[in-house]
């Protein structure tokens, strides 16, 4: 007696496991963090580089291999080109809204707690096209792979919003052990991270969260030390004007604007939302305890916090006017109080 009962199509790739995801990120951030910390007479950039390729990239391949992912199960669907150019200019927009959060975060550690370690300038003068190649193509192709692609993915299991939530929070974490920002970095790299995993919800497409990442890292290597950040950061103003007018009405503009076009794209891709992700032979439902790898995670970075602010802690700030630095790098750095004051 035949049955009724429709057949999924072997073409329908399966998920990700969820708990593959979380052992995957788990790996990356102690890897990461390791290969960052003990750089040693090796230009800072090259090693990130290295890092997102080897590390993120050639680790989300593996997994897949490991686990039997299909590539265009990672990647998801084939976006339009509309689909890209949104994604790109909401990563352009939400550059200053992102750089507020962290000049910010960093201006108020470094008031109520002490001067953290300087940040590393990119010194792309002489190439900033070599540069922006780096951090608007390639990084975040590799770590797109591991968020959008994998981890995204894989997160469906428990529900396409909770799951888009998740991957961003994850990312916003990582940027502890792949920036030079130390905790600052981290609301900053939550919000590239909820603009790029929406825009991977909206379309189904892992391929929309990177372009988001590439327009954000391309925008810094092509103006930093420029003419145009010079005059930028001079109209913005200093470190102690962020709460002003002009750097919160541009940070809350451009982060509207960007909003604007991220439901554009939802609008884009409206039949999609109702329509249930299909997988054949692998259930939706995560498997128990797939959460413990984010447990060690978690501990790894509040060690990382730690450290940070018992750096800062040995360094207090000084309570006086704190001078604007002009750099995207952070502006306006707290001077240490000297020995014996």
């Amino acid at each position: 007696m035949s049955s009724n009962t429709p057949s999924l199509s072997s073409s329908v790739p399966t998920l990700p496991p969820l708990w593959g995801a979380t052992l995957l990120y788990l790996g990356a951030l102690l890897a990461t963090g390791l290969v960052i910390s003990v750089q040693e007479g090796v230009e800072v950039g090259l090693v990130r580089l290295l890092a997102a390729v080897i590390i993120a990239g050639g680790g989300t391949l593996l997994a897949a291999i490991l686990t039997q992912t299909p590539l265009r199960a990672i990647f998801g669907g084939i976006p339009r080109l509309i689909d890209l150019g949104l994604s790109i200019l909401i990563g352009i927009l939400i550059w200053i809204p992102a750089n507020w959060m962290l000049f910010t975060s960093n201006y108020l550690l470094t008031l109520n707690v002490g001067l953290g370690a300087q940040p590393t300038p990119l010194n792309a003068q002489e190439r900033p096209l070599i540069v922006a190649l780096q951090l608007g193509l390639i990084i975040p192709l590799c770590h797109g792979v591991l968020f959008w692609g994998f981890i995204q993915r894989a997160s469906l299991r428990i529900g396409r919003g909770w799951g888009a939530l998740l991957t961003a929070l994850l990312f916003g974490v990582f940027g502890l052990v792949n920036t030079e920002f130390g905790v600052s970095i981290i609301p900053a790299w939550l919000l590239v991270g909820l603009y790029a995993a929406f825009a991977g919800y909206f379309t189904r497409s892992a391929w929309a969260g990177i372009a988001v990442g590439a327009g954000f890292g391309a925008i810094r290597p092509l103006i930093e030390n420029t003419a145009i950040e010079t005059s930028l950061f001079e109209w913005l103003g200093g470190a102690d004007q962020l709460l002003e007018v002009r750097w919160l009405l541009a940070a809350a503009l451009l982060g509207f604007f960007a909003f604007a076009l991220l439901q554009i794209l939802r609008a884009f891709h409206a039949e999609d939302q109702d329509r249930p992700e299909r997988q054949a032979s692998v259930p939706l439902s995560p498997k128990p305890l797939w959460w413990i790898p984010l447990i060690a995670a978690i501990g790894f970075a509040l060690l990382i916090a730690y450290g940070e602010f018992s750096i800062r802690a040995a360094n207090p700030p000084y309570r006086g006017n704190i001078p604007d630095s002009g750099s995207t790098i952070v502006p306006g750095e707290a001077t240490p109080t000297p020995p014996g004051e």
